[in-house]
């Protein structure tokens, strides 16, 4: 299933953290007046070619515009889980150390559960429902990972910029 995130990162990022008007950018690429977040994931599931490229020129669009305006998502991100870290090392927190095991036992769990549920059509429903709750997890394992270990593109990107001191 294609998400926004996927589709048009910019766009995701700016509606994740509430920035007026990237909900209706996106909601027009994909043919809709208005709506919520929820109208757009839907509206991706069925989205044409062509709107899937519409959507994809917009958040270019709104990349470039925002870079103009001096708001970099990516940078905005890496700063807030930093300090989100440097609050974890100051106040030697155990909280997210425990959320993280717990998440992780919950998704071994639902692993388990996956691979032993009786996969008949009568069914479904329970294997939905534990399909759903394993994608929730795995993403939530993968955002736990980039708490702990940073993201591979700002770790890129550092080695970039080292590599570029040195010469």
């Amino acid at each position: 299933m294609l998400s926004l995130g996927f589709l048009a990162p910019t766009l995701g990022k700016a509606i994740k953290n509430n920035v007026g008007g990237a909900l209706d950018l996106a909601l027009k690429a994909v043919g809709l007046k208005n709506g919520t977040e929820s109208d757009l994931s839907k509206a991706l599931k069925n989205a044409s070619p062509e709107q899937i490229a519409e959507l994809k020129r917009i958040d270019n669009e709104y990349k470039e515009r925002m870079l103009k305006l001096g708001i970099d998502f990516e940078k905005l991100e890496n700063e807030e889980m930093e300090s989100a870290r440097q609050r974890q090392i100051k106040l030697k927190d155990r909280t997210p150390n425990l959320l993280a095991f717990g998440l992780l036992g919950m998704f071994l769990i639902y692993a388990v559960l996956l691979f032993t549920v009786d996969l008949s059509e009568k069914n479904s429903t329970i294997l939905n429902m534990i399909s759903n709750a394993f994608e929730t997890l795995k993403n939530l394992l993968l955002l736990v990972g980039g708490y702990f270990y940073g993201s591979s593109k700002s770790s890129s990107e550092k080695n970039s910029i080292i590599a570029e001191l040195k010469k």
